[in-house]
């Protein structure tokens, strides 16, 4: 970016570089802030999907086809089984090893 010419009328002083290229610096990271991922519980997921299964089951729309429906229900039980496999409990010899 530095390499990059300006055009302009007027020669640019110091302050109005510095300010030209904070501007740039600021706008840069507003990018960077829209690319974070948030992680998601097993708990807040498997809560998330009955959410949406109930959404789902009280549509009359026929564009809500009862075959998906399935999936998101294989979806929650796969979810549940991780949820329940994070809750095991280890004992302390199985992290001396």
């Amino acid at each position: 970016m530095l390499d990059q010419d300006i055009p302009t009328e007027e020669q640019l002083n110091d302050e109005q570089i510095i300010n030209l290229l904070q501007n740039e610096n600021d706008e840069s990271d507003d990018d960077d802030s829209d690319e974070e991922i948030l992680l998601v519980s097993e708990k807040q997921g498997v809560d998330a999907l009955k959410i949406f299964i109930n959404y789902f089951e009280q549509q009359n729309d026929p564009e809500f086809n009862i075959d998906d429906l399935r999936i998101f229900r294989k979806y929650l039980r796969i979810a549940r089984i991780k949820e329940i496999n994070s809750k095991k409990q280890s004992t302390l010899d199985m992290f001396l090893l």
